[in-house]
């Protein structure tokens, strides 16, 4: 079968069926791996790392902030989820109770990763703001 037009009057030939390239996918899966280690470095080291360097600059009225303990289990969970190419999360948060919780939000559907005080995780997934599971992670 051809592969480019023989009724070309001038210029470059055009092709009448694309032929990908078999390893599109494959570059494409390494560019998104990167930009996914790239989101988590951020997180880690712009993120929890500042955060226990002084912890201080978190605390407020009725506000409790994460320990280094608790900073130091998330810092290895973001590492664990980086590591296994899991997307980032939308956001790292706080969670004003001594703990801290990964927030990923897609449309209707948002999870979030909760590292408590007493260093128990728990995922959380809503949809439209309602829980609709809740499992203790090990």
């Amino acid at each position: 079968m051809p592969t480019s037009s023989a009724a070309v009057l001038s210029g470059e030939p055009m092709p009448v069926f694309a032929t990908p390239n078999v390893r599109e996918s494959e570059l494409y899966e390494k560019k998104q791996g990167e930009k996914n280690k790239k989101g988590w470095d951020k997180f880690i080291y712009d993120t929890l790392v500042e955060w226990g360097k002084d912890v201080t600059a978190l605390e407020d009225e009725d506000f409790i902030p994460p320990n280094p303990d608790v900073i130091y289990l998330a810092c290895r969970v973001a590492r664990k989820c980086r590591d296994k190419g899991f997307v980032p999360p939308t956001r790292v948060v706080p969670d004003g109770e001594g703990g801290i919780s990964f927030e990923w939000v897609e449309e209707d559907i948002s999870r979030s990763l909760n590292i408590y005080a007493d260093k128990s995780i728990e995922l959380l997934t809503f949809d439209d703001c309602r829980l609709c599971d809740r499992r203790r992670l090990p």
